[in-house]
This record gives C-alpha cells, structure tokens and sequence, in this order.
C-alpha cells in the first residue's frame, strides 16, 4: 500500500494522515483497500505485474481524490 500512498495527492495525503493519527493504523488499511476499490475495474485489467507495478505507482489523482476517499 506504500506505493500508492506516496503518489497521491497532496490534500488526500493529508486526510489520510489526519485520520491516521486518529483512528491509528487500520485507517491506513482502510483507505488501502478503499483505493483498490476505486480502481478495481483498472487493476484486473493487467495482464502481468509488469505493467500493474507502474500504474500503482502513478495513480489516476482524480479518481483518489480526497473528496473521493473521505
């Protein structure tokens, strides 16, 4: 889930940190699973971890909005 932290954007990185630091770690596994809800459809579409491993790195921001996520 790192990677796809790292990568979003600034204002949903900050709502999940504020929701980090007041539900602790199972809110981090909660937008984790979140995110790959939202992006479901794009994810089975991969053919071969060579090709998911670059699109989780680099996430579609409009889909992982914080208005999206919270």
């Amino acid at each position: 889930f790192m990677t796809m932290y790292s990568q979003l954007p600034w204002p949903t990185v900050l709502r999940i940190f504020d929701f980090y630091l007041f539900e602790g770690k199972l809110a981090l596994f909660r937008f984790g699973m979140a995110i790959m809800s939202i992006l479901k459809e794009e994810l089975l579409g991969f053919a071969s971890i060579d090709k998911l491993l670059p699109f989780l790195l680099e996430p579609q921001s409009r889909k992982l909005s914080h208005h999206i996520l919270v």
